[in-house]
C-alpha cells in the first residue's frame, strides 16, 4: 500500500511538472488580451468642392486588444490574428486655403484588426519577434461654416493599411510586455486631396495578459 501510494504520489508530481513545463513553453499559445498606448499618425478628409481638404498629426491613442496566437514548429514560429479597439486625441483643425474658413475634425475612436507572424526564441522561447500587417478605420465628425454664414456637416472613415515590427517579452508566465513600430499606407485612387498623407511612424507600448 505504501509503495502504490508513492508511485502514485510521484506519477502526480510528474504530471504537475509536465503541465507546467508545457505552460512555460508555449508562453504566446492561446487567447489573450492586454492595453496599448502611444503616438500614432492622425489623419482625415472633409470633401469640400471636388477637393478631399486632408488634416494630419502625430496624437496619443489608447487602445484595448484581444487575438488568438499558435506555436508551431517547435514552438519556434507564432501565428495570430488581433483586434483592437482605441481611443484618440484625434481632433484636429485646418484652414481651406481657398476660401480662408476653418473645417473642424472630431474623432474619439478608432478599430483595427492585424495579421502577426512571429520566431520566438530564448531557453523557454519567452522573447517574440514579429512582423504584423493589418488594417485600420477611423470616422470623423466634420464641420464647417462657408462664406456665407452657413454651417456643414459631413460624416468621413478614413481606412488604411498598416505594417511593422515588433519585440514581446515575458516578464512572468502569463504577462509579457510589447513595443511595435508601424507605418500605414492609403491609397486615394483618383481622387483629388490637397496634399499626401506624411509618411509617419507609429509607436506603440503595450501589457499582454495570456488567458
Amino acid at each position: 500500500m505504501k509503495q502504490n501510494l508513492l508511485i502514485l504520489l510521484l506519477f502526480l508530481t510528474l504530471s504537475i511538472k509536465a503541465q507546467e513545463l508545457q505552460n512555460t513553453q508555449k508562453r504566446f499559445q492561446g487567447l489573450y488580451a492586454g492595453a496599448s498606448f502611444g503616438i500614432q499618425n492622425i489623419f482625415g478628409g472633409a470633401f469640400i468642392d471636388d477637393l478631399d481638404l486632408l488634416a494630419q498629426k502625430s496624437g496619443f491613442v489608447f487602445e484595448l486588444l484581444g487575438g488568438y496566437r499558435l506555436q508551431l514548429l517547435d514552438r519556434r514560429f507564432v501565428l495570430g490574428a488581433e483586434y483592437l479597439y482605441g481611443f484618440s486625441n484625434g481632433d484636429m483643425n485646418i484652414r481651406d486655403p481657398r476660401y480662408s474658413f476653418v473645417v473642424n475634425y472630431r474623432n474619439d475612436h478608432q478599430i483595427g484588426l492585424s495579421l502577426n507572424l512571429g520566431y520566438a526564441f530564448g531557453e523557454s522561447r519567452d522573447y517574440l519577434a514579429y512582423f504584423m500587417i493589418g488594417q485600420g478605420r477611423r470616422n470623423f465628425d466634420i464641420s464647417f461654416m462657408d462664406l456665407i454664414g452657413a454651417s456643414h456637416v459631413q460624416k468621413d472613415q478614413q481606412n488604411f493599411d498598416r505594417f511593422g515590427l515588433g519585440f514581446e517579452a515575458n516578464i512572468s508566465q502569463q504577462i509579457s510586455t510589447r513595443v511595435n513600430a508601424s507605418k500605414i499606407f492609403v491609397d486615394y485612387g483618383e481622387l483629388k486631396v490637397s496634399q499626401d498623407v506624411e509618411d509617419k511612424l507609429d509607436v506603440n507600448l503595450a501589457l499582454i495578459f495570456q488567458l
